[in-house]
């Protein structure tokens, strides 16, 4: 029986198996989750890891007993969690997986409905003993865009979305709001072609209301932020002007 609190991330949930996270653990994150948003169904998927189908089981099994129906849509990557999700219209879902994270780790990426991630930042323990949950981070948006033209038109698009985009000594400044995308699928016919029509799928990181339109990244996702307190006894300073939108992620 593992579930150690370290295993809790920013954006999902990852430890090493079953040290630290085991299908004991994996039924009762499933169950608790099940009992927190009250879906009616959510899809459960995995990895290709050894322990993946058998804490794949164990989720499945939490859910169900909390009376929730499953779609079991088997080894799968994270990106068609998302995808399946918003297609079968379901309440949200999880797939078994520790990322980029070696074959001795396993892991949970949640979302509820719309796709939208579960996270809430890295989870602490008090001097008491109790573990409380870090401050919620960036919240996310799925987008979903559709092209119909010339491919070279589509090429750039993408050449636009670079420009919001540069490196600097290993540092990777983004201007604007944080904007991954994710998939690309198109389809053609050889007598039309360079013609196509695709779909790209991206996913748009909001910044807290604390931010203004500052977001932040890192190599794990968008960057916790932690509110900074101001003693009793301090008089609050005066409101400075929101910064300009940037991000800067150290790769």
């Amino acid at each position: 029986m593992a579930l150690d609190s370290k295993v809790f991330k920013a954006y999902d949930v990852r430890g090493l198996y079953p040290e630290e996270l085991d299908e004991d653990g994996a039924y009762r994150i499933a169950r608790a989750y099940a009992e927190e948003f009250e879906p009616s169904a959510v899809a459960v998927g995995r990895d290709m890891r050894v322990s993946s189908p058998t804490m794949a089981g164990a989720a499945i099994e939490g859910v169900l007993d909390a009376g929730v129906d499953v779609v079991d849509v088997g080894m799968i990557g994270t990106e068609m969690l998302y995808f399946g999700v918003g297609e079968l219209d379901l309440d949200g879902g999880f797939t078994i997986t520790a990322s980029h994270n070696p074959k001795e780790y396993t892991g949970m990426k949640i979302v509820r409905r719309g796709a939208l991630p579960v996270g809430g930042g890295e989870a602490t323990t008090t001097a008491d003993g109790e573990v409380v949950a870090a401050p919620v981070g960036l919240e996310t948006v799925p987008l979903e865009m559709e092209f119909v033209g010339d491919f070279f038109r589509l090429a750039d698009f993408f050449h636009d979305v670079k420009r919001f985009v540069h490196v600097a000594n290993q540092d990777v400044i983004v201007n604007g709001r944080l904007v991954t995308i994710d998939s690309v699928s198109y389809a053609s016919d050889p007598v039309l072609f360079p013609r196509l029509r695709a779909t790209i799928k991206a996913t748009v990181y909001l910044s807290p209301k604390a931010e203004g339109a500052t977001a932040g990244a890192t190599p794990e996702g968008p960057a916790v932020t932690t509110p900074a307190t101001t003693p009793a006894a301090t008089p609050a300073p005066a409101a400075t002007p929101t910064p300009a939108p940037t991000a800067t992620a150290t790769p």
